[in-house]
């Protein structure tokens, strides 16, 4: 399945039906039936979301130690809903750092070797298209644009989150989050980074970095932005944006 023409069939299918999504959330802004998708599409998430975890507790599916919800892109698979659903800017800044800086190597290298007729074939790519696909509709659809703050809260969220998950993977020998002994599914890339566990600093940092990276190109805007004052049709400057939270956007 990984680099096959039915890989690249669903990445081209996910962008296309993301962009038409982006573009019909923008063409609604300020009407009711933005709400209404915002809500459709939240709820859509949520459904899949418990679909795919009631699927992999089916006996034989998979055992312990890949079905328990502990993964990053189990968290940000349900995070994905709430934030289009209460539109809370800490859940939308782990959305968009953890969904498109985490939950895209989904996309890149899928652990994936089922075929078109299994069910699990279905939930990984809805899933995984769910959580991605609501970063970027969120960003491109909605306006969300994250700051130093949003950065923040989603490295925290993820320190505390490993603190608490590698524990679990040190008693049990499981790998969750890809911190714990290493497991016959993880991926090739961090062999290049040492051996467990002293690799787990470098992976932090780096980790750290990447979505520091995804941070850059809003911070860049935002300063190029200050420069050039923006009137309104009344002369005066139009003041920031702020979402529900009372942060500027």
């Amino acid at each position: 399945m990984p680099y096959s023409a039915m890989h690249a069939a669903v990445v081209v299918l996910f962008l296309l039906t993301t962009m038409c999504l982006v573009w019909l959330r923008r063409r609604w802004s300020g009407f009711p039936r933005a709400g209404e998708l915002d809500r459709a599409l939240g709820s859509g998430a949520l459904v899949v979301w418990l679909a795919y975890k009631i699927y992999v507790w089916l006996p034989g599916v998979r055992g312990l130690e890949y079905s328990l919800p502990l993964q990053f892109c189990d968290i940000t698979g349900l995070i994905a809903p709430l934030a289009l659903l209460t539109g809370r800017r800490p859940l939308r800044a782990i959305l968009y750092f953890w969904g498109i800086g985490l939950s895209t190597l989904a996309f890149i290298a899928p652990d994936l070797h089922e075929g078109i007729g299994s069910g699990r074939f279905w939930l990984f790519w809805l899933s995984h298209s769910a959580i991605v696909g609501s970063a970027i509709y969120d960003v491109a659809g909605r306006g969300f644009r994250p700051g130093g703050r949003d950065w923040g809260i989603a490295v925290a969220a993820a320190a505390i989150y490993v603190a608490l998950v590698l524990p679990f993977d040190v008693l049990t020998h499981f790998d969750y989050c890809y911190v714990g002994p290493p497991g016959p599914g993880q991926p090739a890339i961090l062999d290049a980074l040492g051996s467990w566990p002293g690799r787990l600093p470098l992976q932090a940092i780096l980790v750290a970095l990447e979505l520091a990276l995804l941070l850059l190109p809003w911070e860049i805007s935002r300063r190029l932005s200050q420069r050039r004052p923006n009137p309104d049709s009344s002369g005066n400057i139009a003041p920031p944006v702020t979402d529900r939270d009372g942060w500027a956007g």
